[in-house]
């Protein structure tokens, strides 16, 4: 007898099948027959293709996130939709002036990981989308604010060559995109006494965190904290508002993962600039906001472990391995990350809460503790890398003598 979680997956994967090659049979027959269209199952995504080179892409993942959730006879419509996305993506030019343009421009959030993903799939040779060159400014480690010109059908992304062209630098540019943005934000909602959100539906929530006096402004118990689980979603409450931490653990839990997923991580203003941040470990939604958090660097590093292979050259021997971000749930709850840092291999490991350093034959650790606890001990043996998420480079294990200032034989979850 099948399993539930087996039948269900097959059956989710026939769907996408059927949705992928309904929306590619109307792509086709609406479009100019100069081009071609590419399906790539695996990455999700139809590639235009005008003289054997890709001139435009559409990723599918959240728009069949989107479709699954529309009736059935919503869905035709939609198609229909994303058929005239497509086609007005492809034609329409931005104002040739800043100034004309600057009405419409509006700032974008993205996460990190789609951009740098992007450029690993440039290595292995997809050149399908500009994603990866789009100019932007931090927001934390793992969010980017980009620019766009809201058609009143879709959205087109700001290049850096549209900045060029303009004569603006992409400060100036997010700054009036800013100023848009907070013209356009009449309301927002409170869930209670704890918990403020922007649900206004114009796909510009997740934007609204660069607003930051607006934020500074709410009445919270501590520093505000914010998390944009989706573009579609903005919650914001106090660093030390219990019950509006847990209020929003649980809100982001039941959005994250869905159509534009941005990330499970929370964020607090400090300075009018926000920085990546937890509760405390004594703090009651720790666990939750923990769990969340680990799940979702969990998947950033599972793509990027399979990307960097891909981009691997078979013949390359001196590739170092690239080590799996894996987690262990402690009897108390609390989930734990770890990696394995292997003796005689020179491998790319991921940042995690705790590092086990295992020698050849040997069945137990030599050595398992807190990364930064490791980290000053080993000194450059853990060398940093240009990659997101971040990963150190280590050719070699420490030293006996390093082992044992580490501590050897622990257990990974005490």
């Amino acid at each position: 007898m099948l399993r539930m979680g087996y039948l269900g997956r097959l059956l989710d994967r026939f769907a996408y099948s059927r949705f992928a090659a309904r929306l590619l049979r109307a792509i086709r027959d609406s479009s100019e027959a100069d081009d071609e269209f590419q399906f790539d199952p695996a990455e999700q995504r139809i590639t235009r293709i005008r003289d054997g080179e890709p001139v435009g892409v559409m990723n599918l993942g959240n728009i069949y996130g989107n479709y699954r959730q529309l009736p059935f006879s919503h869905r035709g419509e939609f198609i229909r939709a994303c058929v005239r996305s497509l086609a007005l993506a492809h034609r329409r030019e931005l104002p040739d002036d800043f100034e004309s343009a600057s009405h419409d421009l509006r700032p974008r959030i993205w996460p990190r990981a789609a951009v740098e993903q992007e450029r690993l799939r440039g290595r292995i040779g997809d050149q399908g989308s500009s994603l990866a060159d789009l100019p932007h400014e931090p927001i934390g480690e793992h969010l980017l604010a980009c620019l766009a010109y809201d058609w009143p059908e879709s959205v087109q992304s700001i290049t850096a060559e549209n900045l060029e062209d303009w004569g603006v630098s992409v400060y100036e540019a997010m700054e009036v995109a800013r100023r848009n943005l907070e013209e356009t934000t009449t309301s927002y909602g409170k869930i209670g006494e704890n918990l403020y959100c922007f649900n206004s539906g114009d796909t510009y929530d997740a934007s609204r965190l660069i607003l930051v006096d607006r934020i500074a402004s709410f009445e919270l118990a501590g520093r505000p904290v914010a998390m944009a689980p989706t573009r579609d979603h903005l919650l914001i409450t106090g660093s030390e508002d219990e019950e509006g931490l847990s209020m929003m653990a649980e809100l982001a839990a039941q959005v994250q993962g869905g159509p534009y997923s941005l990330g499970a991580g929370a964020l607090i203003l400090e300075e009018g600039e926000w920085i990546d941040w937890m509760p405390p470990p004594h703090s009651a939604a720790y666990p939750r906001f923990k769990r969340m958090a680990v799940q979702w660097l969990g998947s950033l590093h599972a793509e990027q472990k399979r990307l960097l292979e891909a981009a691997r050259s078979p013949d390359d021997e001196d590739a170092p391995f690239v080590a799996t971000f894996s987690a262990v749930e402690k009897p108390s709850g609390e989930v734990i990350s770890y990696c394995v840092w292997g003796e005689d291999v020179d491998s790319l490991l991921p940042v995690t809460d705790r590092i086990v350093i295992m020698k050849h034959g040997n069945d137990r650790p030599a050595a398992i503790a807190d990364w930064h606890q490791i980290a000053p001990l080993v000194g450059d043996l853990l060398e940093p890398t240009d990659h997101y998420p971040p990963r150190f480079r280590a050719r070699r294990i420490p030293d006996n003598p390093t082992l044992d200032a580490i501590g050897r034989h622990e257990n990974l979850i005490d």
